[in-house]
């Protein structure tokens, strides 16, 4: 009866987990939507103040994720930390990077004074979109760029966190990989298996 309890009352917490994480991603997304729609002015208190919320905590949580294993944490039977689910931890923070990439873009388009761009026919979104996807994983080149200290700090704190994300990203990929097994090792294995039992990998050449 507990350990059903205590399965049921850990798969609830992971729903909670997931639905919290895609409602969050899904924030900075449709607010960038909008943002394609129409210009609303009103929303640029609210853009700052939830976004710079919303990228605190996520910091708060990959840095507890790489110092204690995260929400997942449990003690082994060595007395180790072991994480529970590097997959759930992997989707998680992929999804936290593209939050962070969306609320970037969101700050750059309400930081217009503070960025020069060298389109002219092309949407202020999808080009703050842009430069904050390139800034984020420095694929491609920006067509966006700071010309006061106020954006060149937005663009540097964002350089820092893509950089952090990423490698953090890298090692969860990483764990999730499967352990490739050489000849070598599978020999080994199978001699001492053989040898476990008694027998040595000649003994029915031996018997001819």
């Amino acid at each position: 009866m507990l350990a059903r309890k205590s399965k049921s009352v850990c798969k609830a917490e992971h729903g909670f987990v997931d639905l919290w994480v895609g409602v969050r991603t899904a924030i900075p997304v449709v607010l960038l939507l909008i943002t394609l729609l129409r210009d609303v002015q009103w929303l640029k208190p609210l853009v700052f103040t939830l976004g710079i919320a919303s990228i605190l905590e996520v910091l708060v949580v990959q840095v507890h994720v790489v110092l204690f294993g995260g929400y997942w944490a449990q003690e082994t039977e060595s007395g180790k930390q072991g994480v529970k689910g590097v997959h759930r931890l992997l989707v998680n923070a992929l999804h936290n990077y593209a939050e962070v990439i969306a609320w970037f873009a969101l700050f750059y388009l309400n930081l217009g004074s503070s960025f020069h761009t060298m389109r002219q026919n092309v949407h202020p979104t999808v080009d703050s979109l842009n430069f904050s996807f390139v800034t984020m994983t420095s694929f491609g080149y920006p067509n966006l760029g700071p010309t006061d200290t106020l954006g060149l700090l937005f663009t540097l704190v964002q350089s820092a966190i893509g950089l952090m994300m990423a490698l953090l990203i890298l090692g969860l990929i990483v764990n999730v990989l499967p352990v490739p097994i050489t000849r070598t090792e599978s020999k080994g294995d199978n001699a001492a298996e053989t040898q476990a039992r008694g027998t040595s990998p000649h003994s029915s050449r031996d018997r001819r």
